[in-house]
C-alpha cells in the first residue's frame, strides 16, 4: 500500500513539472535570437520571424514596417553586430527584464566606428513561449525601436 502511494505521489508530481513546465527558449536566448536576427536578416521574409518574436507595440511596428522599409533598416546594413552578452536577467513567472551589452560596427558616417551599448528588453510569455515587448537604452524609459535597427 505504501509502495503504491509512493509510485502515485511520484506520478502526479512528473504530472505536475510537465504540465508547469515552459516550452521554447528562455528569455536570454529569446533576446539573443532576436538581436542575431535583426543583425543578419537576408530578405524581406525574415521580418515575419521578427513579428513572430514580439508582442504589443513592437509585433505592430514590425507589422506595420513595408517591405521597403524592413530592406532600409535591416538587409541595407550600415551597422554590424561584433559581440553580444546578457549581463543581467530578471526572471518572473509572466514577465521578463533582460540586459545585454552589444559592440557594433557604425558605418553610417563617413568614417566606421564602433560603438557598445547596454539595453534593456522587457518581455512577456504568451502561450508558453517568451515574446518581446519593449527594448530600451538601459536606465532610462527611451525605447530604443523606432521602425528601425534594434542595437
Amino acid at each position: 500500500m505504501k509502495r503504491l502511494l509512493l509510485l502515485i505521489g511520484l506520478t502526479l508530481i512528473v504530472i505536475f513539472n510537465a504540465c508547469t513546465k515552459k516550452s521554447g527558449p528562455t528569455p536570454e536566448e529569446t533576446v539573443k535570437a532576436f538581436v542575431t536576427l535583426s543583425s543578419t536578416s537576408k530578405d524581406t521574409a525574415d521580418k515575419k520571424k521578427l513579428i513572430e518574436s514580439c508582442t504589443g507595440d513592437m509585433q505592430d511596428a514590425f507589422t506595420k514596417m513595408n517591405d521597403e522599409q524592413f530592406k532600409k533598416a535591416y538587409l541595407d546594413r550600415k551597422v554590424a553586430l561584433k559581440d553580444f552578452k546578457v549581463v543581467a536577467s530578471n526572471i518572473g513567472t509572466e514577465s521578463a527584464e533582460v540586459r545585454y551589452w552589444v559592440n557594433v560596427e557604425n558605418k553610417t558616417g563617413e568614417k566606421s566606428a564602433t560603438e557598445s551599448n547596454v539595453r534593456e528588453v522587457l518581455l512577456l510569455l504568451k502561450d508558453g513561449v517568451w515574446k518581446i515587448a519593449a527594448i530600451r537604452i538601459f536606465g532610462t524609459d527611451q525605447l530604443v525601436f523606432n521602425q528601425g535597427i534594434t542595437f
